[in-house]
């Protein structure tokens, strides 16, 4: 027989935090409820521009690279074996970094 498994829940707790002058570490706790996760998908938005993949991940943390400063939403979603939960965000305004003296 066929056995059709519920989407995990959303991740809780998605916090970022700027890391370098281009990158933003994200981090999560992983769904106590739902189906099983097979992996992460992070997902951004950079300065209003268009959505974009920043990456995947089997972990609960992920570094993402190459940011411009400015306003950042950052999206973790969290892919079960068929079907994905819903998004849990978060915003950052990345700053450029203070001039070498």
């Amino acid at each position: 027989s066929l056995t059709v498994q519920a989407p995990p829940d959303p991740p809780t707790g998605v916090t970022a935090v700027q890391s370098g002058p281009t990158s933003v570490s994200v981090f999560w706790t992983a769904p106590i409820s739902g189906g099983p996760v097979a992996i992460y998908d992070i997902y951004y938005v950079a300065n209003g521009g268009p959505s974009a993949r920043g990456g995947s991940t089997t972990s609960t943390s992920y570094v993402l690279t190459n940011f411009q400063v400015g306003v950042q939403y950052i999206s973790v979603i969290a892919v079960g074996t068929y079907l994905p939960s819903q998004s849990a965000s978060v915003m950052l305004t990345l700053i450029p970094s203070a001039p070498s003296l």
